[in-house]
């Protein structure tokens, strides 16, 4: 909806400030409050944190069809406007690695970091798909030269089982009787909390149970389930397929909308519709019609 000329514009206003008669860049600029009081890291549509030592202050969004990032390095006056026309690019991880290039001398050493690591455990436990069944969210570890990743983005170590996630939230894993859990919290509240969750195989005739239209009132939108070559897919009108992989039982990923699809099963194994459920929404339902 914009470009990157107009985003320029709008970067430069931060030192400006020339737009709301002086209070809009200290309002935007200042840490949200919860109702109990707690400050958290979100802002009035910005995230500050940090990345390799400098202070940061950004948001990404997207929808079908595009992702898009805005990253500011306050105290440096630098920033980076990632705009892409794909919906699973990974907008935020790009504009770090920019940054990477261009702040090389002031961001802090990634090798000092390394270094530090090596006093803590192999993170390779930590790696796998953890799902929090609260919100029906997905977050998805790896593990690599002893690095942990996450968003495409290398995560900064702060203890034996704590990482730091890309704005600065801690996120600790925990091996309770054999189940690891991985716990991310904003500011003292909890913001995600999963456990790690095996890949379901199903075959064609299990997905097939899980098939038909489904329609949503709310939206006025119809979704079409099928299997396409063993995979469940959804279509949205003349959009592409999105692929659903299933994680818990009745529960699928769908990557592509950046969410989870959760069908609602009666103990007869009827399927009676679905709820999405994503980073922007959350429970919007679909009655199957067909």
């Amino acid at each position: 909806m914009s470009s990157v000329n107009d985003l320029l514009l709008w970067d430069r206003n931060f030192y400006s400030n020339k737009i709301g008669k002086g209070s809009l860049v200290r309002e935007l600029g200042a840490h949200g409050r919860l109702n109990n009081g707690h400050p958290i890291n979100y802002g009035l549509g910005l995230w500050l944190g940090e990345y390799r030592g400098l202070k940061t202050v950004e948001h990404s969004g997207g929808t079908f069809g595009y992702r898009a990032e805005l990253l500011r390095f306050p105290e440096q006056r630098f920033s980076i406007v990632v705009l892409c026309n794909i919906a699973n690019a990974d907008v935020e991880g790009f504009a770090r690695k920019i940054s990477d290039l261009y702040l090389e001398k002031e961001l802090r050493s990634e090798a000092a970091a390394a270094a530090r690591s090596q006093d803590y455990p192999d993170p390779s436990p930590f790696a796998g798909t953890y799902l929090d069944p609260r919100k029906h969210m997905i977050y998805t570890f790896a593990a690599a030269n002893g690095n942990l990743t996450g968003w495409g983005s290398q995560l900064q170590r702060l203890g034996a089982n704590e990482f730091s996630d890309l704005v600065g939230n801690p996120i600790a894993f925990k091996n309770t009787n054999g189940t690891m859990t991985a716990t991310l919290t904003l500011q003292g509240e909890t913001f995600f909390s999963g456990n790690r969750v095996s890949r379901i195989e199903l075959n064609e005739s299990a997905l097939a149970g899980f098939a038909g239209k489904f329609h949503s009132e709310e939206l006025a939108a119809t979704y079409e389930v099928s299997v396409v070559k063993g995979v469940l897919t959804l279509t949205n009108g003349n959009q592409s397929p999105v692929s659903l992989h299933p994680v818990a039982p009745n529960q699928f990923e769908a990557p592509d909308l950046d969410g989870m699809i959760v069908f609602r099963v009666s103990g007869d194994h009827h399927v009676s519709g679905l709820t999405l459920f994503s980073q922007s929404a959350r429970g919007i339902g679909f009655t199957k019609v067909r």
